[in-house]
């Protein structure tokens, strides 16, 4: 959806703990990874690397994660998360989950 309608905040409503989402994330630690991809708030999703404004609102419901980009939205499903790992399945990503962890730098 372009130049879609964004929420002033965030909403979040899920049985995910919070406390090992709410972190920042990289889908490819090391040394070849200059930083985080996104940090997650309960104010907003942020991205790292992003031309001007990377606080984006969000929706969380249970496992369904829409971001609100000033262009578009984009969707996910959590799959899954535990203390180091969160595994996410994009809506616009044919080739498969993507695995974050947690950015350690």
């Amino acid at each position: 959806a372009h130049n879609a309608e964004r929420p002033g905040s965030s909403t979040i409503r899920t049985t995910l703990d919070t406390g090992l989402l709410l972190r920042t994330w990289v889908a490819h630690p090391g040394p070849e990874a200059p930083h985080a991809d996104f940090q997650i708030s309960k104010e907003h999703f942020f991205i790292v690397d992003f031309d001007g404004d990377g606080a984006m609102p969000y929706k969380l419901e249970d496992r369904k994660l829409t971001i609100y980009y000033p262009e578009y939205i984009a969707e996910c499903e959590i799959l899954l998360l535990n203390k180091d790992s969160l595994k996410i399945m994009w809506s616009d990503y044919p080739e498969g989950p993507v695995v974050y962890t947690i950015w350690k730098h």
